[in-house]
């Protein structure tokens, strides 16, 4: 089984989305919904928003475990070791944010970038024929 884009979204708006933070997010971010449109996601913004913080939670606490582990190995103090964790952690967290809310402005980037590549290639295209003199059969 395999999980989409909107199947993810879904699990997380039924964890998240009653969440009051979820939908002051949704109309601050408002912007992006023009951005969702362009790549197909059919659930309101809500959806999207909860799926960027179930990846930032998971993020923040999957983080702050390995990190405050590996700490622990190596023997570091328990003062140092702990603020260290949770700092790097939290760093993590707002990049995964981060990149979840701005996947799809690089989608429409990537999208509009390969439409003006194929209109590029089709003026080169028809500005040789044209200047071939439009002789395209040889009699």
């Amino acid at each position: 089984m395999t999980l989409s884009l909107k199947d993810f979204s879904m699990y997380a708006y039924r964890l998240l989305g009653r969440n009051p933070l979820t939908r002051d997010l949704a109309g601050k971010l408002s912007w992006l919904h023009r951005y969702l449109e362009v790549i197909d996601f059919p659930f309101p913004m809500e959806y999207y928003v909860a799926l960027s913080l179930l990846v930032s939670m998971v993020t923040l606490f999957s983080g702050f475990s390995l990190i405050f582990f590996y700490y622990y190995l190596h023997r570091f103090p328990l003062f140092f070791s702990f603020p260290l964790s949770l700092t790097l952690s939290l760093a993590l967290a707002i990049f995964g944010f981060g990149m979840v809310i701005f996947l799809p402005v690089l989608k429409v980037a990537e999208i509009k970038s390969r439409m003006e590549s194929g209109a590029l290639f089709a003026i080169i295209t028809l500005t040789a024929v044209a200047s071939s003199g439009l002789n395209l059969f040889d009699s």
